[in-house]
C-alpha cells in the first residue's frame, strides 16, 4: 500500500489551502513516521504486556546470580543489546559483553565483499569453546543470549556450551519467526528449547514492519528497539530484587555528573571482588 499523498488540485497563488496542501506534503497523521511510529507502539504495547511474567523470571535468575558473587553476560548476534545496555548510565555495572566473531576481513579497497560462507559446526565447536574459555564463564553464571530466530548454527553452540557448563540462559528471541524457520543446527534445537527463560521479543517474519510498494518490501525494523526495551525492563526488575535481597544494586552513574568516574570505579571493583571471593580467590577455597 503506498503512502497517500494530499494533492487539492488548488492553485498556491490564491492563497487557499494550507501549506502543505500547496507544497503536495503528506499529511501528518498518515507520513511513513507516523505509520512506523503506531506500527512500533502496537507492537510494544503487545509485547510489553505479554512478557511482564517472562521478564520477573529472568530478573530472579540475575539477582540471585549476583547476590551470590557470579557474572552476568549478555551475548547479542548483532541487533543493538550489546552497545545499548553495556557501560550506559542508570544501567548496571554487572552487564558484561560476551562478545566474539567468526569472520575474516581481507578485502583490497574498492573491491566488493565477498559472499561469506556460513562457518561448519566443526569449526564453530572449537572456536565456541576457546571463547566460552576466554571470558571465563563459569557454573552459576547468568547469559542472556539475544538471537531474532534463534535458529542459525553459532548462538545454538554457545547456548549448548553454556548448558554443558551449568550456566544458566536467558533468551531473547521471536517466537514467531523462530517458529517459521528451519533449525540449522544438527542438533535440531532452537534457542527457545535451550534456555531457563525465554524472552518474545514479538518481531515479526522479517523483522521490518512497514509496507510501502507494491513490490512488498518493507522498511522499519523492530527487533533493536523492543528488544532494548524488554531488556531495560529486565534491569529495573534486577535492580529492585538485589534491595530486596539485602544486596545493594551496582548501578552505573552518567559520566558527566561531578565525581561519577571515581564513583563508577568504585563499584566495578566492587563487583570484581565479590566475584573473586565466590570463586574462591583470597578466601582459602
Amino acid at each position: 500500500m503506498r503512502t497517500s499523498v494530499i494533492d487539492a488540485g488548488r492553485d498556491p497563488a490564491d492563497g487557499s489551502g494550507s501549506r502543505s496542501e500547496k507544497r503536495g506534503e503528506i499529511a501528518l497523521d498518515d507520513s511513513p513516521a507516523m505509520r512506523y511510529w503506531n506500527a512500533l507502539r502496537s507492537l510494544l504495547e503487545a509485547t510489553v504486556n505479554g512478557q511482564v511474567a517472562a521478564i520477573q523470571r529472568a530478573a530472579d535468575l540475575a539477582a540471585d546470580a549476583l547476590v551470590a558473587g557470579h557474572r552476568l553476560y549478555i551475548y547479542d548476534t548483532g541487533h543493538l543489546l550489546s552497545r545499548e545496555l553495556v557501560n550506559r548510565a542508570g544501567g548496571l555495572v554487572a552487564l558484561t559483553p560476551l562478545a566474539f566473531q567468526l569472520g575474516v576481513e581481507n578485502t583490497i579497497a574498492h573491491e566488493m565483499p565477498r559472499a561469506r560462507r556460513e562457518p561448519d559446526e566443526t569449526e564453530v565447536r572449537g572456536y565456541v569453546r576457546y571463547a566460552l574459555g576466554q571470558a571465563g564463564v563459569r557454573s552459576g553464571d547468568v547469559v542472556i543470549i539475544g538471537s531474532v530466530t534463534g535458529a542459525r548454527v553459532l548462538p545454538i553452540e554457545v547456548a549448548l556450551q553454556l548448558r554443558a557448563a551449568d550456566v544458566r540462559l536467558i533468551g531473547l528471541t521471536s517466537l514467531e519467526y523462530s517458529a517459521f524457520v528451519p533449525a540449522r543446527h544438527s542438533s535440531r534445537k532452537k534457542l527457545t528449547e535451550l534456555c531457563d527463560v525465554v524472552i518474545d521479543n514479538h518481531c515479526v517474519v522479517g523483522d521490518a514492519v512497514l509496507s510501502m510498494a507494491a513490490d512488498g518490501v518493507r522498511v522499519g525494523p523492530s527487533s533493536g528497539i523492543s528488544a532494548a526495551t524488554l531488556m531495560w525492563m529486565f534491569c529495573v526488575e534486577v535492580v529492585a530484587r538485589q534491595w530486596n535481597r539485602g544486596k545493594t544494586p551496582l548501578v552505573l552513574e552518567s559520566m558527566n555528573l561531578p565525581g561519577a568516574m571515581e564513583r563508577n570505579q568504585n563499584k566495578a571493583a566492587q563487583y570484581l571482588a565479590s566475584i573473586e571471593k565466590s570463586s574462591g580467590e583470597g578466601n582459602g577455597d
